[in-house]
Formats: structure tokens, sequence, C-alpha cells
């Protein structure tokens, strides 16, 4: 059920391509074809590549704010693509001068962008019997587990107080991209939420589907 790209973007075949290209940072075909024209014929004002590339990603921007059919949780949690896009803790290249994992966005934060891994999703596809929590307070989605539930709240807490920010879906990411500070605490809070995740869907994986 997973798939890996060039930029070691790993996830659920299921996340739509939006939400795919908007995360891993790699603009639509369509719209880098345009880009590729415009620089070599000197059109649109076009003075070099960044000038370019600002402009790709204003028409993605459009794209990805008038998006209603799919990515709605990933565009809940990255309203705003320059924010993310201009993050420098997210992107892959820094790893190689620094091997830490929070230096780029690895699949259990993937997970957590996406929507997926929580009992809502894994008892759609079959791998799970039931959709609720472990705590059986609410369904299990991205909100109620990184937002809402008491089984975390603890973490939460002690990560909002570090970060300075009460967590929201649209302030999240936000605040994280502010700086490297803010990036490792909502990185950590995050990753160690789905790891624990990952491992009760494991736990609770019906029979015949590991």
């Amino acid at each position: 059920m997973l798939l890996t790209n060039c930029n070691n973007f790993r996830t659920y075949r299921t996340v739509s391509v939006a939400a795919t290209q908007v995360i891993s940072g790699i603009p639509p075909i369509h719209l880098l074809i345009e880009e590729r024209r415009n620089m070599f014929e000197g059109t649109a004002g076009y003075e070099n590549s960044r000038e370019a590339r600002i402009r790709t990603i204003s028409k993605l921007q459009e794209e990805w704010s008038t998006q209603v059919e799919t990515a709605q949780w990933t565009k809940r949690l990255i309203p705003d693509l320059r924010v993310w896009l201009d993050c420098p803790h997210r992107d892959k290249s820094n790893f190689r001068c620094n091997p830490q994992p929070t230096n780029m966005v690895n699949y259990y934060f993937t997970q957590a962008l996406t929507g997926r891994s929580f009992k809502k999703f894994t008892c759609r596809i079959g791998k799970t019997e039931d959709d609720l929590c472990e705590r059986y307070e609410e369904v299990d989605n991205a909100l109620h587990a990184l937002f809402e539930c008491s089984r975390w709240r603890e973490r939460r807490r002690a990560a909002e107080a570090e970060m300075g920010n009460i967590f929201s879906t649209n302030s999240l990411i936000r605040t994280m991209c502010e700086n490297r500070t803010k990036w490792d605490i909502g990185f950590a809070y995050i990753s160690n939420v789905m790891k624990v995740k990952e491992e009760e869907e494991r736990r609770d994986q019906t029979p015949g589907e590991e």
C-alpha cells in the first residue's frame, strides 16, 4: 500500500496527487512545462529561474486553494504553500549536512499530513475492525488524535508550552516553520504519536491483511 518517490516521500497509494506534490515540494508537471516554456521563450516577464518559480508557486497556490475534491485535510494544515515550501527544515537537502531525522519530512510525519494511519482510514480499507480511538472517545482520525485526544494531552500541552502556541489545524505547521527549534518540537510530537499509531495498527490488523 506504499509508494516511494525520488524525494524519499513514502505514503499510502491512496493519497491524492495534489497532497503528494505539495508535501514533497514538487509542482505538477503542467506547471513545470509552462515554467520551462516561458523561460525558454523569454515571455511573460520572466527574468530568471527564481522569478519563474515564484510565478509557478503562485499558480500552484491558486489551484491548491480552489481544490475541493481531494487533499482537504492536508490543505487545512498547509493553507499557504509559500510558508511550507520556503521552510528550510523540511528540505531533504539539509539531511546531507546534518543527518538528524527532524531535517526531513519522514514517513510518520507524512502520514499525519495526509490523514493516513488513523483507524477511520484503516477501517475503511479493511485493515482494522473499528474506527474508534484507543480510549473509545471519538472516531480516530487525524484531527482527533493530534489535536483533541486526551490520551496525548500531556505531550501536546508540553509541546505547546515549548513552542509558545496552542496547536490548531491552521497554525501548527505555520508555527513549526518559524524556526528550527519549533520545528523540532512539533516534529517530535507528531512523529511520536504516529509511531504509536502504527504499532497499534499492526497489532489490530485484520487477520490475513499483513
